[in-house]
């Protein structure tokens, strides 16, 4: 019957479409999903390259044509990968470092140190930004979605400040959801296991009719403990034995929504929300004390999201975006309530050889912060001072893509000008230029200059050391009795200033054959950090290469393979050089998509870190190797039983180790389950 679909024959009669078009209503799910699986398997590996991605030039282009170093999750991949939240699926780009922390935290960053609360990597939803202001980074912990309605993740490597803002030196994010017309009628999921994921439940309800269509979803998710690490791996110095399940679990419920409005034949409109709620836990720990304590967060998110899009001809096109967020987070007793405004307006001109776009943006952030009393056995406690503010930020950014000889020369020039309350006025050019001698061959370099503005916890933080005030002028000559906010250590960046970055980048891509491609990317990057006290600038370098290959054995079977290499060290103003020990500098990872028959898959997923470890020899992190097994069975034409087991190779396993907290190993895991469609 879907060969049918896909093929249909010249001559079919009235009551053959009749009976056709009675099955396509009646089986709409079933076959509209194995329509698309099908059309994927038919797809040659350049037709799987030609997805269309915006990140590198703002509108739409070829992937394979892209002048930067692209990289898209499908939706097929987000599917049989079996990675089960967002931040696993970053796994699958070439180059990322993707470590948990603990058994809901993450430490994500591109050709950079990875940290929970890595500055220099922009996230979006929808093109809704979801870098935290408060510290930098972002709070994958909360960042959740159905994922069987994610459409793709795009991911540019390098920076992509010139088109998206500050914040992006190292890389830029955009999750983007499907249209709710390709998310009809019930969807139900269940899964539990052990390991990584404990439980999983999901719902969604797609409806549709003449001039609108839109859906509803519930989804809850349970983290399992993670295991107590060694004092190597760790922070764990004999305060917890080792093997025991770790203080760490949690639970993110969260619900959503999204319509969209189909106008006219030339215009859009989006509307969409969510709403979660988690509550999670760690182990705090404070160096200066020795001490650890036990840590409740709670969080409670919502955002709201109309996008607006009209062609108003061949040549011209408006978009609209405009969204709000409200975010509660209490962690270690720091109370955390913030809100976001955002207004951007876009404009594309397509003129004879030129594509040029320009647009504005407006953001405006309110947040008010507490501590209350202190419970905690560390003594120390994050304070912000003043308690309450408000900034403001004005963007205004304008490219020209130019085409040369039929299109087998483009050029891009931008820039992004932008007013911020911390550091004032900042500008990201950027130079982009591609080469496709033929439509086998893309050739690419870029240039771009790229800043990280200062936070709000940058500006305003201090510890807060009340409980040992009668001592405070004994504990160093650092600390303050302040009059008026008691005994303080001030933490906060006394000299504001943007830490600044100039990337270089080289790359290629080769078709060798309907069924192999190769895609090579270089980069060398210059970055300058401005620390606290201002008295000094440290140079950083980083270089690198990531190369990422893949190979069609035949409709199915796929295979994909990466492989990076990174080298990154600091330089103060003395010249004294310091390696970069956070990052791994050898990462690679292999994926092997194998379609039994039509009922059953086996898909693989195999990955590699280099050690960690300190110029002396010393080491922080082992060496990673770790395999991941998916099978799935098409058990009825509705129902669909998945197997994932985890970490096969190892035991346990650590893959970050963060300094104020007790972070933990993953252990071995499974997770079984059952999903339908009706």
């Amino acid at each position: 019957m879907v060969n049918a679909i896909l093929n249909p024959k010249k001559n079919l009669n009235n009551r053959s479409r009749l009976v056709l078009a009675t099955l396509l209503i009646l089986h709409s799910p079933l076959i509209l999903a194995t329509l698309e699986m099908e059309d994927l398997l038919n797809m040659d590996i350049r037709q799987l390259m030609d997805i269309p991605v915006t990140l590198a030039s703002g509108s739409e282009n070829q992937q394979f044509s892209s002048p930067a170093a692209s990289f898209v999750i499908t939706h097929e991949d987000i599917q049989r990968s079996g990675l089960r939240s967002i931040p696993e699926l970053l796994r699958l780009v070439p180059g990322f470092h993707v470590g948990k922390i603990d058994s809901g935290k993450w430490a994500i960053n591109s050709r950079d140190s990875a940290g929970q609360f890595s500055g220099s990597m922009l996230v979006m939803l929808d093109e809704r930004i979801l870098y935290n202001p408060l510290f930098g980074g972002t709070y994958w912990e909360t960042q959740d979605y159905l994922l069987e309605d994610i459409e793709r993740i795009e991911v540019i490597r390098g920076a992509g400040g010139s088109l998206w803002g500050a914040n992006a030196s190292n890389g830029v994010i955009n999750i983007v959801t499907r249209n709710s017309k390709n998310t009809q009628n019930h969807y139900a999921k269940a899964a539990a296991g052990e390991g990584e994921t404990s439980s999983e439940a999901a719902y969604r309800y797609g409806f549709t009719n003449k001039s609108h269509s839109g859906r509803i979803y519930l989804k809850q998710r349970k983290n399992d403990n993670g295991e107590y690490l060694n004092d190597i791996e760790s922070n764990n110095d004999n305060f917890f034995t080792i093997g025991n399940d770790a203080y760490d679990n949690g639970q993110l419920t969260q619900g959503g929504f999204r319509v969209d409005f189909d106008i006219s034949s030339m215009e859009t409109l989006a509307f969409q929300g969510d709403y979660s709620e988690g509550k999670l836990k760690d182990i705090r720990y404070s160096a200066t004390t020795d001490t650890t304590a036990e840590n409740k967060i709670d969080t409670r998110n919502a955002n709201l999201l109309l996008r607006w899009n009209k062609q108003l001809n061949q040549q011209h096109n408006l978009n609209i975006n405009s969204y709000y967020d409200w975010v509660d987070r209490v962690d270690d007793g720091f109370n955390d309530n913030r809100e976001i405004f955002n207004l951007d307006f876009q404009h594309t001109a397509s003129l004879n050889n030129h594509v040029i776009s320009w647009g504005i943006e407006y953001r405006h952030t309110e947040d008010i912060t507490s501590t209350p009393m202190n419970t905690s056995a560390i003594p120390a406690r994050l304070a912000l001072d003043p308690t309450a503010r408000t900034d403001e930020l004005h963007q205004f950014f304008i490219q020209d893509q130019i085409s040369f000889f039929d299109e087998t020369l483009a050029l891009i020039v931008g820039t992004r000008i932008e007013n911020n309350n911390y550091t004032g006025n900042e500008s990201q050019p950027n130079i982009r230029l591609s080469l496709m001698p033929d439509e086998q061959s893309t050739y690419w370099m870029a240039i771009s200059d790229s800043v990280r503005i200062p936070t709000r916890g940058d500006s305003d933080f201090y510890l807060n050391f009340n409980d040992l005030q009668s001592f405070c002028g004994f504990l160093g000559a650092d600390f303050e009795d302040d009059p008026e906010l008691g005994c303080i250590l001030p933490i906060n960046q006394q000299v504001l200033q943007a830490n600044t970055s100039l990337s270089y980048e080289l790359g290629l891509r080769k078709q060798f054959n309907n069924d192999s491609l190769i895609d090579i990317a270089t980069y060398y990057n210059e970055s300058e950090t401005v620390p606290s006290d201002g008295t000094f600038i440290s140079d950083g370098r980083a270089y690198g290469l990531e190369i990422d290959y893949r190979y069609n054995f035949n409709r199915y079977t796929r295979l994909s393979l990466w492989y990076a290499k990174n080298k990154a060290f600091d330089e103060d103003i003395n010249g004294i050089k310091q390696r970069n020990i956070a990052i791994p500098e050898d990462s690679a990872h292999l994926r092997l998509y194998w379609d039994i028959n039509n009922k059953w898959q086996l898909d693989t997923l195999a990955y590699y870190n280099s050690k960690l470890a300190r110029d002396d020899g010393s080491l922080l992190i082992e060496a990673l190797t770790r395999l991941d097994l998916h099978l799935g069975w098409q058990a009825h034409k509705a129902l669909k039983l998945n197997l994932y087991l985890t970490n096969i190779t190892e035991d346990v396993h650590g893959e970050y180790k963060e300094t104020s907290r007790i972070n933990t190993g993953i252990p071995r895991g499974f997770l079984f389950s059952a999903e339908t469609h009706f």
